[in-house]
């Protein structure tokens, strides 16, 4: 029974060994592509540096999106990545000094299941679940809208926007409105707490 055990926790260890491997081999190549992207960007035209400047990257990638942002100073900013099957997740960043930075979301699949992959300043991280499937399966079942797409969108410091938003168009109910599966959100943490505070 006990050598039994062993093998079982023997496989168990192999398996999750694989598993990070693999997603670490594809992390770096992400890295690598947000590194080459970086090098590709020209300077983001600010009208009003007092307000946030948004402009969509275009990435040749159905499911990997990317944002050049300008953000003034003293915003500290959040970033929410909400799938309505598992919950949100966020980060939350401080500075001083205005920034011009880039903020990715790449969903991609590894060994059958989707995950997600985001990375803004200096942190990155890759989430794991079930990232609604049938949806990232077929590109025709999927409804995208992406903030910043052909032109600069100028946001007021005080306001949270929606950078992202992928729905479901529901094809097999005809007539049936969208139904929105993933949001990215973005504004400063003074702007969510405003926001919180209207909701109570």
């Amino acid at each position: 029974m006990s050598r039994i055990l062993n093998i079982l926790l023997l496989l168990t260890i192999i398996a999750g060994v694989y598993f990070v491997t693999h997603a670490s081999t594809k992390y770096n190549a992400t890295r690598d592509e947000y590194t080459r992207l970086t090098a590709k960007v020209r300077r983001l035209p600010i009208e009003d540096a007092a307000k946030v400047h948004v402009l969509a990257l275009e990435t040749n990638d159905p499911l990997d999106f990317a944002w050049q942002v300008y953000t003034p100073p003293k915003f500290n900013s959040k970033w929410e990545i909400t799938d309505f099957r598992n919950g949100s997740n966020s980060s939350s960043s401080m500075q001083h000094e205005s920034q011009t930075e880039i903020f990715r979301v790449r969903f991609r699949k590894i060994d059958g299941q989707w995950v997600v992959w985001h990375k803004v300043k200096f942190s990155s991280r890759i989430e794991s679940g079930a990232l609604e499937p049938e949806l990232l399966d077929r590109s025709e079942a999927r409804h995208v809208q992406q903030l910043g797409v052909g032109k600069v969108r100028v946001v007021e410091p005080d306001e949270v926007v929606t950078m992202l938003s992928i729905m479901s168009n529901q094809l097999s109910q005809p007539g049936a409105k969208a139904k929105t599966a993933i949001v990215v959100r973005f504004g400063s943490q003074d702007a969510w707490a405003k926001q919180e505070r209207k909701g109570e």
